[in-house]
């Protein structure tokens, strides 16, 4: 996971505490102050929101979550045919260079092979007529 992925997926996570924290810090203040019943009713209705507010925040964390999964298995199923793409050209570059060795020493072979008739017959001319001059 890259350094941005992981600032972003844990950037609800850290919203949400800073919103607990300003809650309880207003919570803390306003509980000084509930000597009316208008204070508790804007309590209620406080705590209310910071339940829907950490409710869309773990499912914000869950989608990041499951996104972030699902582009790392794209990118390692990239990888993958990436690599056997590169691995059928190696192979077929080492079965080209291995056709052209092949034709190369079938054709030095031959050449080989006519030399040595060649020196056989020029050694056989030269013993028969050495044998007729000496």
């Amino acid at each position: 996971m890259t350094p941005l992925a992981a600032f972003f997926s844990y950037l609800p996570l850290f919203l949400l505490l800073l919103a607990i924290v300003l809650l309880v810090l207003i919570l803390g203040r306003l509980a000084r102050q509930m000597e009316s019943g208008l204070l508790a009713g804007r309590l209620d209705d406080l705590e209310e929101g910071l339940e829907k507010i950490t409710a869309g925040v773990r499912e914000e964390v869950a989608r990041s979550r499951e996104e972030s999964a699902r582009t790392e298995r794209e990118q390692r199923q990239e990888l993958a045919t990436a690599i056997t793409t590169m691995g059928d050209a190696v192979s077929q570059r080492i079965k080209d260079m291995a056709a052209l060795q092949k034709g190369q020493l079938d054709q030095f072979s031959g050449q080989l092979a006519s030399f040595a008739q060649a020196q056989g017959e020029r050694l056989e001319a030269l013993r028969a007529d050495s044998a007729l001059h000496g």
